[in-house]
């Protein structure tokens, strides 16, 4: 039936693969950039991809996600949030969803009565 409508010729075949291409609907949507900003904090920016399908409501639950991944390290056992703001960034030629977080990473407590070297 698309084929006798005619959607089914060459250049609406080439710009469908074209798109497809551009929006790589496998990738993930949001890219993550992390700076270290001494032993135990973190400066996480994400950035949304400038074409997407969904995702614009993911960038706390991407944020706590490698929050989480960060505090599994050696000698931590969780985090605190210090920082937090998300908001759009006019780029051309599409505007970008961007989100900013610090965290801090907790050290494990000692057991009581374990010596403190």
């Amino acid at each position: 039936m698309a084929s006798d409508a005619g959607y089914l010729n060459a250049s609406m075949l080439a710009g469908a693969l074209i798109f497809y291409i551009v929006s790589d609907p496998f990738a993930p949507n949001w890219s993550i950039e992390e700076a270290r900003r001494g032993d135990d904090r973190y400066l996480l920016a994400l950035r949304l991809k400038a074409i997407h399908s969904g995702g614009d409501g993911e960038a706390r639950q991407v944020f706590t996600r490698r929050a989480a991944q960060l505090a599994g390290q050696a000698g931590f056992t969780s985090y605190e949030v210090v920082s937090w703001q998300e908001g759009l960034e006019s780029t051309r030629p599409f505007a970008q969803r961007v989100a900013y977080g610090e965290l801090r990473l907790v050290r494990a407590e000692p057991a009581p009565g374990t010596p403190v070297r």
